[in-house]
């Protein structure tokens, strides 16, 4: 019976753990937590030059498909890539208004020091 019940307690905890962390709102946090990572600075990177397939961002990006789509879960929670569906693959494109926030933030630094 305690063998039974193991499963279902995990279970339950993922579905609560995922319904709450789906659930946040996108925020300037978020967007800087996405971008802290040198891999989707990277995947960024690769989509300021052009939209990109999933398939070629793990070619350009030297990593692997489970680590590209953790990444990119990432990025989209943030809002900072957007995806279209093309038959059976996905296209990805960069959201660059959601950086606002990291950048008004930077900004706040630049004439730091000059005084």
């Amino acid at each position: 019976m305690g063998n039974d019940r193991v499963p279902k307690v995990l279970d339950i905890v993922a579905i609560l753990f995922k319904n709450v962390y789906m659930s946040r709102p996108i925020s300037s946090e978020s967007a800087f937590r996405a971008i802290a990572h040198p891999t989707r600075r990277r995947v960024l990177d690769l989509l300021r030059q052009s939209d990109r397939s999933a398939g070629e961002l793990v070619e350009q990006g030297r990593i692997t498909k489970p680590n590209l789509s953790v990444h990119l879960r990432v990025l989209r929670e943030a809002g900072l890539v957007a995806y279209r569906r093309r038959g059976v693959s996905l296209n990805y494109r960069l959201n660059s208004a959601a950086l606002a926030s990291v950048v008004n933030w930077i900004r706040n630094f630049r004439h730091h020091g000059r005084d």
